[in-house]
Parts: C-alpha cells; sequence; structure tokens
C-alpha cells in the first residue's frame, strides 16, 4: 500500500496557471479556492471523484479527466439537505442518501435530480447501494436494511432490526457489495461489520469492539476488493482497517495525524480499478498501482486521501529483484 496524494479543492485538479497568466491576471490563489469542507460518501467513475460534503450540503466532483471542479445538488427546489452518501448504478445514475429528506435522490447521468426515492414512512437512509435490479438501503430509522425497486421506491423487503445479535443492528451506517455477492453492512454502534446474503440470511461478523489489534471503535464506510478483502474506515481509530476474506485483520493504512497520508476522522472509502494511470506519476517508481483507494476526512486540511493497492517491483534488502 502506498500513499499517493490528498485531494482537497479546485487547485488539486485544475492546471496550474502559467507565469505569463499569473503576471496578466494574478496570483488566483490570494482568493478563496472553492474546494471539500467536509466529505462523507465517495465514489470515483470515469475519471471523476464524487464526494458528498456534508459541510457544505452539496455534491462535489473532481474531474481529473477535464481537469475540473464543480458542484452540484446545490441549487433549487431539489437542493440537498444533507447529503451523506453516494453511489453509482449500472445505468450511470448516482443515489445520493439525504437524511434531513429522508430520501434517496437519483441524479441522471449529467447529475441532474430524476427523481425521488421516499421509502416507507420514517425512513432515514445513510447509504444506498444498487445491487441486481434492487437497491438496498441502510436505515437509521428502523435500524435495517431497506431493499428498494430502484425506479419506485416502493419497499420490496427489510433485512434485519434494531438489536446486537446475528443480523441485527445499531446504526448501520454503510453497505457494500462483495465478489460473490455478499452484503457487508457496516454495524455502527456494534462496532463490526456483519455479512449476508441478499436475503438476510447471516453468515460471518467481522471485528468486534476494542481496541486491540483487528477489533473496531466506529466502524463507518466500507468497501470489498475483488479477493473479498475488506476495508473498513474506523472514525475513532482514524485509521483503514483491511481484513482478508475469513476476517482475519492484514494492516492498517492511515493512522492519526495530518501529514502525508494520515487520517483525521476518516468516513468513508471507496475502491476504484480504473483511472489509475491518472495517479501514476504520484507513485513511486517500482511501485505498480493495481487499484486505487479514496479515503475522506471529515476533519483536518486534507479532506481526500488517494493511497494505491499494488506491487514494489524494485530492489530489496538482499539486492535482488522482487518479483510481481
Amino acid at each position: 500500500m502506498q500513499f499517493l496524494r490528498s485531494v482537497s479543492s479546485a487547485d488539486d485538479v485544475r492546471p496550474k496557471p502559467s507565469f505569463l497568466a499569473r503576471l496578466v491576471f494574478g496570483d488566483r490563489s490570494a482568493g478563496e479556492v472553492p474546494g471539500v469542507a467536509r466529505p462523507y460518501g465517495l465514489t470515483f467513475d470515469q475519471g471523476k471523484l464524487y464526494a458528498c460534503d456534508s459541510g457544505a450540503r452539496r455534491g462535489v466532483v473532481f474531474d481529473f479527466v477535464r481537469k475540473e471542479f464543480r458542484t452540484f445538488g446545490d441549487r433549487g427546489a431539489d437542493a440537498f439537505r444533507m447529503p451523506i452518501n453516494i453511489s453509482r448504478g449500472p445505468d450511470g445514475e448516482s443515489y445520493v442518501t439525504d437524511t434531513l429528506r429522508g430520501q434517496v435522490l437519483v441524479l441522471d447521468t449529467e447529475d441532474r435530480p430524476a427523481r425521488a426515492l421516499r421509502g416507507p414512512e420514517g425512513m432515514k437512509p445513510c447509504d444506498a447501494v444498487w445491487h441486481d435490479g434492487e437497491l438496498f438501503v441502510a436505515d437509521l430509522g428502523r435500524n435495517a436494511v431497506l431493499v428498494l425497486d430502484p425506479k419506485t421506491g416502493q419497499l420490496r423487503r427489510q433485512i434485519g432490526r434494531a438489536g446486537a445479535g446475528p443480523g441485527e443492528f445499531a446504526q448501520p451506517t454503510n453497505l457494500a457489495f462483495g465478489p460473490h455477492g455478499r452484503l457487508y453492512v457496516s454495524d455502527t454502534l456494534n462496532a463490526r461489520v456483519q455479512v449476508l446474503d441478499t436475503k438476510g440470511t447471516p453468515l460471518k461478523v467481522i471485528g468486534s469492539r476494542g481496541r486491540a489489534l483487528g477489533q473496531m471503535v466506529r466502524p463507518k464506510g466500507i468497501a470489498v476488493d475483488a479477493e473479498s478483502r475488506l476495508y473498513v474506515a474506523d472514525a475513532a481509530a482514524e485509521s483503514v482497517l483491511v481484513y482478508d476474506r475469513d476476517g482475519r485483520l492484514l494492516m492498517l493504512v492511515g493512522g492519526p495525524g495530518v501529514g502525508r497520508g494520515g487520517l483525521s476522522l476518516p468516513a468513508k472509502v471507496a475502491l476504484s480499478r480504473e483511472g489509475v494511470e491518472l495517479f501514476a506519476s504520484c507513485a513511486a517508481p517500482e511501485f505498480r498501482v493495481e487499484y486505487l483507494i479514496f479515503v475522506s476526512n471529515q476533519l483536518g486540511p486534507n479532506k481526500i486521501n488517494v493511497y494505491g493497492f499494488g506491487t514494489y517491483q524494485g530492489p530489496v534488502a538482499n539486492g535482488e529483484a522482487s518479483r510481481p
């Protein structure tokens, strides 16, 4: 694992002005530069990093292909009130959970409002993920996962209920799907991640409450890679914990601090195998990045950290080259 860079404002994606431009138009760094204030949810798609800015109550886009920064969801009657998480569906639509509106807001491929999914009365959505024609919603109001029709918002079934037993939740805040269609639920106040099938049958529990290695304090954002490795952003421990498919701790990423790669109240972790070439210049020459890891920080100057998972191909201690 290697820290690549952090992203916080428009200046982190826009091209730097030339000396002549600075001479003619002045130094734009002297003014206020737009950026992200308190990011939570993240997703990366087609060279664009999307973030829910719960502090500014809007969405932001860092476009690394066009080298642009823009916002969405901050104007008109459809403006966000408290956007928490964002995910993308297979048709390019985005699903934004707004806990104050009590809705999952669906955006089209141009990030314009398409429809609002209200779900059952009293729904307080924190995360929403499309899977196999259904929308799975982490509902803080019911301490359950709701399965909705992604077009109409009609409730199809409920997974779990409030409690601390298998298949029960205390503030389920974040969802992810593994490569075999298993549902991972960040069971925040129970300090664990539960693994279930899509019908709600409990399969496994990863983590337990505590500060020892492998334990969790306040798990929030989660992601699963193609090898079923689980990434957990622990807000209280200010680290990302990485577990293997059997729930054994492999490593910690980040750690408290505002220096390179440090985390400050991390909220979300997102993975992407696409877009690696956009960050290749940030990696060490001997390091081959296989996929990207994005982690949001709700505090501190570095709002979104970018790490690379890959293979070191340089010399090792005995002088031989390492194998990929």
